[in-house]
C-alpha cells in the first residue's frame, strides 16, 4: 500500500457573496494548507469495489456518519473515480485521523483529494485535469482547492480556483482545536437568519480579484495575507456557539496576534507578529485556549502547492 499525507485547510478569507437558488452560497475564498495532515493508505487491484478501514491511532477518529464505505468521502471519491476514469478497478483504503470533523479544517475532503490525487498519477486516464476537477466538485466545495493545496483563491462552491503566486516561506501559526464541532448544515441556516436580504447573485470581494481582466495579486509579505484575513460566518458561528464567541473575544485580547475562524467552525488559528513568536506569547495562548475548552497545535503553513498536486487548467 502507498501512504497518501491529506492536509488541514484554513479559509485566510472567506466571504460570501450571495445565495444561490438551490440552497448553497456563493463563496470567495482565500485558502491555505498546513502540516497538520490525516495519513491515508491506499492500493489498486482487480477485483472490483471499495474498502474502507480506520486505523485509530491518530489523533482523532472517523465521525460515525462518514465511517462507512458508503457515506465516507474518501472511498466515495475512490468511487467516483473509477467510474468515471477506469470501470472495474478496486481500491483499498485505509484511513489515521489527525484532523477533526466538525471543525472547519476540511479533513475528509482532504482525504478525498489525496486519493483523487494518487488515482490521478497512478491509473494516467487518458482525460485532462478539467475532468478530474469536475468530478471533484461533485463530491464536496473544498476538494477542486485540496487537488492544488497551495496559497489559492476559490470561488463559487469551491469548484473555480486561481491559484496564488507567493514566495513566502512556511509560516508558524497556531491552531485552536474546540472539544466541541459545529455542524456545517446548522451553521449555514444560522448565517440564513443572521442575513435574510443576502442578494441571489453573486457579487464581488474588494480584496481579492476577479475576472480575467483582473490580475492575480501576488502575496510575498505576511502583512498582506493578514489583512485579509476575514470569515462572514464568524457572526452565525459565535451566535450558534457561546463557547466559540468567548473563547474568540479571549484569544483576541493576546498582543501581537492575529485570530479567525476557518470555515464553519469550530477550529480557530492564530498568526503571529514575530515568527518565531516570543514563548510569552504563545504560553498566554495556551492558556486562554485550555482554560475555554480548547487544544493547541503549533503548525506550519505551507505557501507552495502540495508535491503530488493537480495543477488546475
Amino acid at each position: 500500500m502507498e501512504e497518501l499525507t491529506a492536509p488541514a485547510k484554513i479559509n485566510l478569507r472567506l466571504v460570501v457573496t450571495g445565495r444561490r437558488s438551490d440552497g448553497y452560497h456563493h463563496l470567495s475564498m482565500l485558502n491555505v494548507c498546513t502540516t497538520l495532515a490525516d495519513r491515508i493508505w491506499i492500493s489498486t487491484s482487480s477485483s472490483e469495489g471499495v474498502t474502507l478501514r480506520e486505523r485509530p491511532s491518530g489523533l482523532a477518529r472517523l465521525p460515525q456518519d462518514s465511517g462507512r464505505t458508503e457515506t465516507n468521502l474518501a472511498s466515495k471519491a475512490a468511487k467516483a473515480f473509477v467510474d468515471r476514469f477506469c470501470p472495474g478497478t478496486g481500491i483499498a483504503i485505509e484511513i489515521e485521523k489527525n484532523i477533526p470533523s466538525g471543525a472547519g479544517l476540511g479533513g475528509g475532503s482532504s482525504d478525498a483529494a489525496a486519493v483523487l490525487r494518487y488515482l490521478w498519477r497512478s491509473i494516467k486516464p487518458k482525460a485532462s485535469p478539467r475532468e478530474l476537477y469536475l468530478v471533484a466538485a461533485t463530491l464536496g466545495a473544498d476538494i477542486p482547492y485540496l487537488l492544488y493545496g497551495g496559497l489559492a483563491i476559490a470561488r463559487g462552491v469551491g469548484e473555480r480556483l486561481m491559484p496564488v503566486p507567493t514566495a513566502l516561506e512556511p509560516t508558524q501559526i497556531a491552531l485552536i482545536l474546540p472539544s466541541w464541532s459545529i455542524p456545517t448544515p446548522a451553521l449555514f441556516a444560522e448565517y440564513r437568519k443572521l442575513t435574510p436580504k443576502l442578494g441571489a447573485s453573486e457579487g464581488q470581494d474588494s480584496l481579492l480579484p476577479i475576472g480575467a481582466a483582473t490580475a492575480t495579486p501576488c502575496l510575498d509579505d505576511l502583512g498582506a495575507v493578514i489583512e485579509r484575513v476575514r470569515n462572514d460566518l464568524e457572526p452565525a458561528v459565535c451566535a450558534f456557539s457561546k463557547q466559540s464567541f468567548e473563547a474568540l473575544v479571549a484569544l483576541r485580547k493576546i498582543p501581537g496576534t492575529v485570530t479567525s475562524i476557518t470555515g464553519s467552525g469550530s477550529a480557530m488559528f492564530t498568526f503571529f507578529a514575530a515568527s518565531p513568536p516570543p514563548r510569552k506569547t504563545r504560553e498566554t495562548l495556551m492558556k486562554e485556549a485550555e482554560g475555554h475548552g480548547c487544544k493547541v497545535l503549533m503548525v506550519d503553513v505551507k505557501w507552495e502547492a502540495l508535491e503530488d498536486a493537480v495543477l488546475p487548467e
